[in-house]
């Protein structure tokens, strides 16, 4: 249940510096930022039992829901429009070649000490990002003195944590069918309801929902939301089906995401460039039409597919998602006018967090269920057999909803015009 917490968390803090952005000083934000993080993996490595490893994790989470979308508007800020794409090319491989290196690292470190090893990289990388920011860092935004509506972060806790944590037990074993999982995300939506309404009709909301306006910012939310719900799920479902046919180790899980991650953060920096060229239609509707197609080949793996041939569909399917992260996501931050900067880099972080959690606990709800009816009606008497053939149904379909995800993802890409890639200020 780790994820519950620090996607909930990283939601309120994403929400709470889009009201306090113009509040403090960047080099305050950035310090706070490099600070909980150190703390954070501190506490992580040593921690005696869970509980204070996941007080770690949670630390960790309000270092990184300040510093992205921090980043992410200075960009806004500084970045005219004709350049606008490249540079958030370069964010984007900031962002994806940390996940592309991260399970290789780890297994590295895991294999030659302990877990509590990889806390102590990180706390010693984040003190060494705090010293260069106390030399370096100089704050260019404005600074304001907004109030906080503590009514709002209470809804936002309450609606985003009970989505999170509806999908994730319904991923874990509670099913579809439970009641306690259609009250939680009840109680979820409800709040988000609420919480949406009373952003509205505040003087100054903590998060501003005037981007939602622009129909063009609101369908690439909804193109985001699908994609990194697929890039998400597949970053988990692909390697847990190779750990369990294969017996393949953490090193091993984390070599073959590598090419995929490294393919990934390669394609999206030259889409961003493109992205300032050609416009954001070639490169997205390409991008999706790739991933159906890799997508479409994921449906027929099976125990005798190999390694490698995991490995280059992977790396395939990051191409087709590389060319259109940076492209959607610049296209979305162009429609927003700069005194909304803030909110349209919380609201766009956010649909990220939000789609991390739901994404893999919704693919791997419908690989648990599919599995275990195949496993309940098939004639297998092999108990290992069994179980393999009945994860392999599950991710064929999980693949097969994925695929119904980036059609309708594509079907949106259509709709939209040239004409919105600077936006309308």
């Amino acid at each position: 249940m780790v994820n519950n917490g620090l996607y909930a968390c990283d939601w309120d803090i994403y929400s709470c510096f889009s009201l306090l952005d113009g509040a403090i000083y960047i080099e305050e934000a950035f310090f706070a930022a490099t600070g909980f993080y150190s703390i954070g993996s501190l506490l992580g490595f040593v921690a005696p039992e869970f509980s204070i490893l996941l007080t770690g994790r949670l630390i960790q989470a309000l270092g990184t829901g300040i510093i992205l979308p921090l980043v992410m508007n200075v960009i806004l800020t500084l970045t005219p429009f004709s350049k606008r794409g490249a540079i958030m090319g370069l964010y984007s491989v900031v962002l994806l070649f940390a996940p592309a290196i991260g399970p290789v690292f780890s297994g590295i470190v895991i294999e030659l000490s302990s877990w509590r090893m990889i806390f102590v990289i990180i706390m010693i990388l984040a003190i060494a990002v705090l010293l260069a920011a106390i030399l370096k860092l100089r704050n260019v935004t404005e600074q304001k003195n907004p109030n906080i509506d503590i009514f709002t972060i209470i809804l936002s806790t309450i609606g985003f944590g009970s989505i999170v944590y509806g999908f994730t037990l319904a991923g874990e074993g509670a099913g579809w069918d439970s009641a306690f999982v259609w009250m939680t995300l009840a109680v979820g939506v409800l709040s988000l309801a609420v919480f949406v309404r009373r952003q509205t009709k505040l003087v100054s909301p903590m998060l501003n929902m005037k981007p939602f306006g622009s129909s063009v910012f609101s369908r690439s939310m909804v193109i985001i939301l699908m994609i990194m719900m697929v890039q998400f799920s597949m970053m988990l479902i692909l390697p847990v089906y190779f750990q369990m046919v294969t017996g393949m180790s953490p090193l091993g899980t984390g070599l073959l995401m590598l090419p995929g991650g490294l393919v990934l953060a390669f394609t999206s920096l030259v889409a961003g460039r493109l992205f300032d060229k050609v416009g954001f239609k070639p490169l997205v509707l390409s991008g999706l039409g790739i991933m159906v197609i890799v997508l479409s080949l994921f449906t027929t793996i099976s125990s005798e597919t190999t390694i490698i041939t995991g490995m280059i569909l992977y790396a395939a399917f990051t191409l087709g998602l590389g060319l259109n992260i940076s492209p959607v996501t610049t296209l979305a931050l162009n429609q927003v006018s700069q005194p909304l900067y803030p909110h349209g880099s919380a609201i766009t972080n956010t649909i990220n967090q939000i789609s991390g959690a739901i994404g893999p606990a919704l693919y791997t709800s419908i690989m648990a269920i599919v599995s275990q009816r195949f496993i309940q009606e098939s004639n297998l008497t092999d108990a290992t057999l069994l179980e393999i053939e009945g994860m392999t149904q599950g991710v064929h379909m999980v693949y097969y909803v994925a695929i119904g995800f980036t059609v309708v993802a594509f079907i949106i890409a259509l709709t939209l015009k040239k004409k919105d890639q600077s936006g309308d200020h």
